[in-house]
């Protein structure tokens, strides 16, 4: 069953009881994580079972995130990134984006959980969890 990237909005902001903002952009931030690092065919599917996904998910790149400039976060791409075949940066790039919207961390795992939801309603548990699976990392940062 097909539903709007606005509606899918609306219903994370509810269930998450954040900001209808705060949860755009995590929607679109996982939405573009999805897009960056996860196989292009399960993305294909996931973003035509709902409408708008794709341009929210590049209205939100997560690889347009300001490179690491050093410090804690630029150490930890780098070490992260050698190790993982340079896949990790999307990830830490959308974990700082949800971050700076003064999203607390249960905060980011309530809407990443209503997020999972309301995909699998629409596109399938297998696919949405195929998805999930194939971002290391992503499961434990969205409460997945």
């Amino acid at each position: 069953m097909a539903i709007d990237v606005q509606d899918m909005i609306a219903s994370v902001s509810g269930k998450a009881n954040i900001d209808p903002t705060a949860a755009e952009t995590a929607v679109g931030t996982i939405f573009s994580i999805f897009q960056h690092e996860a196989p292009a065919t399960e993305v294909g599917a996931l973003f035509a079972a709902i409408t708008g996904a794709a341009d929210l998910a590049t209205r939100y790149d997560v690889t347009a995130a300001p490179a690491a400039g050093g410090g804690l976060f630029g150490a930890l791409e780098g070490a992260l990134g050698g190790m993982m075949g340079g896949k990790i940066a999307p990830l830490l790039h959308g974990i700082e984006r949800l971050k700076a919207t003064g999203l607390s961390v249960a905060q980011i795992e309530q809407a990443g959980m209503a997020l999972i939801a309301e995909a699998k309603g629409a596109a399938g548990g297998d696919l949405v969890q195929t998805l999930v699976s194939s971002v290391p990392g992503l499961a434990g940062h969205i409460g997945a």
